[in-house]
């Protein structure tokens, strides 16, 4: 697991409520996240990271793994 993987679980599991650790091969649509709360997330990575996340960028990815490939390609 790279130090941007581990740092998504550890936001995925404060603020998504995923008790064990993130599937980052899971597509965001299957899980049962509302967009309020994705919203939100990505607002925490964004601070995490100290970046901002474009809409258009985030409606790109469709999991945690695309999501860590694109805060280290430095995209952001």
């Amino acid at each position: 697991m790279t130090s941007t993987q581990i740092r998504l679980a550890k936001l995925a599991r404060e603020h998504l409520g995923a008790e064990r650790e993130p599937d980052f091969d899971a597509d965001f649509g299957d899980s049962d996240v509302s967009s309020l709360v994705a919203v939100a997330f990505i607002r925490e990575v964004s601070r995490e990271f100290g970046l901002k996340i474009p809409p258009q960028d985030f409606a790109t990815l469709q999991t945690l793994g695309q999501l860590a490939e694109y805060l280290d390609s430095g995209s952001a």
